[in-house]
């Protein structure tokens, strides 16, 4: 019994398909079956991929947007505090000018 067979090679991964040629109603048409089989199981590997890769993703932009609006935050703060080494600046600045 012949079979039919795909591999899918990533950066972190190896996933192997394969599938039965059946000769009960033919030759070509066990073929275009096989194939249409691995087909699906294909697009539903990289289908059930795509949808983590997009959750981790989101993860991370989540992240990335909460640690930008704590600097944000941080960063009001800091504005809104007074600069005591501007006002001594400018004191001396008005002392001198006299």
């Amino acid at each position: 019994m012949s079979s039919i067979t795909a591999s899918y090679t990533s950066a972190s991964e190896n996933k192997s398909f394969e599938h039965a040629i059946t000769t009960d109603k033919g030759t070509m048409y066990d073929l275009t079956e096989s194939i249409k089989l691995i087909q699906t199981d294909i697009n539903q590997y990289l289908t059930s991929r795509m949808a983590a890769n997009n959750e981790n993703m989101d993860t991370s932009k989540e992240e990335a947007e909460a640690e930008g609006e704590e600097d944000e935050e941080e960063d009001e703060e800091e504005d809104q505090r007074p600069d005591t080494n501007n006002n001594n600046n400018n004191n001396k600045k008005q002392k001198t000018s006299k």
